[in-house]
């Protein structure tokens, strides 16, 4: 004969403070005016969580909407996560309830979406599913422990240093082994689809050092090219031909002439000194990103990452 266990019974009221201790203390309307001044207990609404019997709640009649509990793995009902099975205790620390969504006498189930900010640790979880995360290119956790901390804003704050460590054991909370290393992905907008590399940023100083001495070299070859060029050119604008009578020397051509000297002031006023110009800001270009001292100094000189 298979035993059926009892729903616990639930008290709507266990976690209410109303006003009226408050009106004992203090004569005609005053309480209702310095209800929650001071530390005083207010008259705000506080929600009551279905407990569980394997549940410990600190404290069991909170004044304030705010509970730590001691559980199995639960993100919604007592049917959810991996409360069934060994080896899934959690801690569940939560503040605000359902969050603006709160209602007086309101029972409620642990609600990853509504309440206002936790810190949650599983033994076992399906930590990425619960949170609705996407996988990224770290990819979803299934059956594993977790820590997840959910509020409007998070702030970690270090006097010193802050390390995000990924791969320090060979083997994973449930025994199974590591295979390889797992990247950090940063993903704003729980949006997934556009993740990239993050860029190393002392190899990418070097290659667009690289980069700045090809571009140095074809800028060597171009003006080695103009002066060879400017050389023929000169040929060119003064050639001339023997004539047939008595093979003297005819005339150059007008044309020629006109249109060399044109060219030839041309590639001395504006393109040698573009070529030298260009020159001159691949040089500066290149120290002002490469150097630690450059203004534009493409690396963090605080923050790294593999």
């Amino acid at each position: 004969m298979v035993k059926t266990q009892k729903t616990p019974a639930v008290n709507k009221t266990l976690y209410r403070f109303e006003c009226e201790e408050e009106e004992e203390q203090l004569p005609g309307d005053l309480s209702a005016l310095t209800a929650g001044i001071a530390g005083t207990i207010s008259c705000e609404v506080i929600p009551v969580l279905v407990p569980m019997d394997v549940d410990t709640l600190v404290p069991t009649q909170p004044k304030t909407n705010a509970q730590m509990v001691f559980t199995k793995d639960r993100p919604g009902s007592r049917f959810s996560g991996k409360g069934s099975d060994t080896g899934a205790a959690a801690i569940d620390i939560v503040v605000g309830r359902m969050g603006s969504k709160a209602t007086e006498n309101q029972l409620v189930d642990p609600n990853f979406t509504d309440d206002a900010a936790r810190i949650y640790i599983s033994q076992k979880s399906d930590v990425d599913v619960n949170f609705g995360l996407k996988a990224g290119g770290v990819g979803i956790a299934n059956d594993k422990s977790a820590i997840a901390l959910k509020a409007d804003g998070i702030r970690i704050i270090a006097r010193e240093g802050i390390k995000l460590v990924t791969g320090t054991d060979k083997s994973n909370s449930q025994g199974g082994t590591i295979k390889s290393a797992y990247g950090i992905d940063i993903i704003a907008g729980n949006y997934d689809k556009e993740l990239e590399p993050m860029v190393k940023g002392k190899k990418l100083t070097d290659s667009l050092k690289k980069l700045a001495d090809l571009v140095g070299q074809l800028n060597a070859a171009m003006k080695h090219g103009f002066a060879v060029q400017a050389e023929f050119n000169g040929s060119v604008q003064n050639h001339f031909h023997y004539s047939p009578w008595y093979g003297n020397p005819a005339q150059p051509s007008d044309a020629c002439k006109i249109t060399g000297a044109k060219i030839s002031m041309e590639l001395l006023q504006q393109t040698q000194r573009s070529i030298t110009s260009n020159r001159q800001n691949i040089t500066a270009w290149k120290e002002n990103i490469s150097n630690e001292e450059g203004r534009e100094y493409i690396c963090s000189r605080w923050n790294k990452t593999n």
